[in-house]
């Protein structure tokens, strides 16, 4: 005479060749009344004192993203945001989410989130097999935005669950396993607007120029730093029309450096310095080299 109540998922078995059910959480006991969770799981009826101001400052500093949130996930929407904040405020890791959710205000602004481990876990998976809902959510981010920014970063593992990790070198010559974090963000908001994980053997453009696609940007400037400049990275951005400014290392043979500085005309204001350079096309494109001489402008009293 009594039913309990259980969070359930189903995964794919190879061997039965069907679908298995998975049990992730126990909910409680169901009564005309409702659910009566365990007792591990009430809530005292001695009320502790919750930490709230870190969680409520998060709380509005992403509104506007968990509005996003709840069009494109209306039933997950709130154990995401929680996820997300409760992560960022603590640092833990998943089996310790419950524990802060309980102990936090964030279970008083987010009554309906799941946040026990195989919940979460369940979840994690779930959002991210579906990657064109997610790309439909990063439009709907990138198209409040103006201008925008993009940074494509090595994220070093020794996870063994990972099997696209690959060996490869960073900005300090690092040769270990990697991933790429991709992310474009608002210049004026500066809210992520498009996440993407990349191998981390992937430094072409066309990386660069897919995540452009898949984020239905328009009037992109690419800016990187000299060592992504080649020649085949030129062509590829130049066939898909995108507009880029590459650093050059000085040792390539078709920069043209002027004889003496006199030859140096042009200048601009940098840092409250006086930066002189020389420019010229070189196969339709254009080159500028700077002057190492600068002069700093007097500052105001």
């Amino acid at each position: 005479g009594r039913y309990y109540a259980t969070r359930v998922t189903s995964v794919w078995d190879p061997v039965k060749k069907r679908a298995r059910k998975v049990t992730l959480e126990y909910l409680g006991v169901v009564t005309p009344e409702g659910i009566i969770p365990p007792k591990h799981k009430r809530f005292s009826d001695v009320k502790g004192i919750k930490e709230a101001g870190n969680i409520a400052f998060l709380r509005h500093f992403s509104s506007e993203l968990a509005e996003h949130l709840k069009e494109y996930w209306p039933s997950e929407w709130e154990s995401l945001i929680t996820l997300a904040i409760l992560k960022l405020a603590y640092g833990d890791c998943l089996k310790r989410m419950q524990f802060r959710y309980e102990t936090s205000i964030a279970s008083e602004y987010w009554p309906n989130a799941h946040l026990s481990k195989n919940t979460l876990s369940a979840l994690l998976e779930h959002i991210g097999s579906d990657w064109e809902l997610q790309c439909m959510f990063f439009k709907s981010l990138s198209a409040i935005e103006s201008y925008l920014a993009i940074d494509l970063t090595q994220i070093f593992s020794h996870s063994e669950n990972i099997n696209w990790l690959e060996l490869g070198y960073n900005s300090k010559d690092m040769y270990a396993e990697q991933l790429n974090l991709l992310m474009l963000w608002g210049m004026n908001t500066h809210v992520p607007t498009f996440l993407k994980l990349l191998p981390g053997s992937l430094h072409s453009a066309k990386t660069l120029v897919n995540a452009i696609y898949e984020s239905d940007l328009n009037n992109v400037i690419l800016v990187a730093d000299k060592g992504f400049y080649s020649n085949n990275n030129v062509k590829i951005l130049e066939k898909h029309n995108v507009n880029y400014i590459l650093a050059l290392k000085r040792d390539l043979p078709f920069i043209d450096y002027p004889s003496s500085s006199d030859r140096y005309k042009k200048y601009f204001i940098y840092r409250d310095r006086v930066e002189w350079y020389h420019e010229y096309n070189w196969k339709e494109r254009r080159v500028i080299t700077v002057s190492y001489t600068h002069l700093t402008l007097p500052t105001k009293a």
